[in-house]
């Protein structure tokens, strides 16, 4: 289940084709090379409540990740704002750090 609140203008310029094969909203800003100034995302694992759990198809109180992710440009104003819940039996993590810098 997410909800996606994207800065009008910028949503006015991507690429129709592309909304209509489903492309992920990130990937789509990217390929427009949208100025992406800052990513802050905040993963919380939880319980799913009733409203919840009637969309994502589980029980109440089965578990569940939030995923808040703010995108800010380079003069720092919000562009793009996605309160996205997963399932909790759906849920990996995978990080790469690079270190050669």
């Amino acid at each position: 289940m997410t909800e996606i609140l994207i800065d009008s203008a910028i949503y006015a310029g991507l690429d129709a084709k592309a909304t209509k094969r489903k492309r992920p909203i990130l990937e789509r800003l990217a390929a427009r090379h949208a100025d992406l100034g800052q990513i802050q995302q905040t993963l919380t694992i939880g319980e799913a409540d009733l409203d919840l759990a009637r969309n994502l198809g589980i029980h109440e109180a089965a578990p569940i990740a939030e995923l808040r992710r703010i995108i800010r440009n380079g003069a720092g104003t919000i562009i793009y704002f996605g309160h996205l819940f997963f399932r909790g039996d759906l849920v990996r993590l995978d990080f790469s750090v690079d270190l050669k810098t």
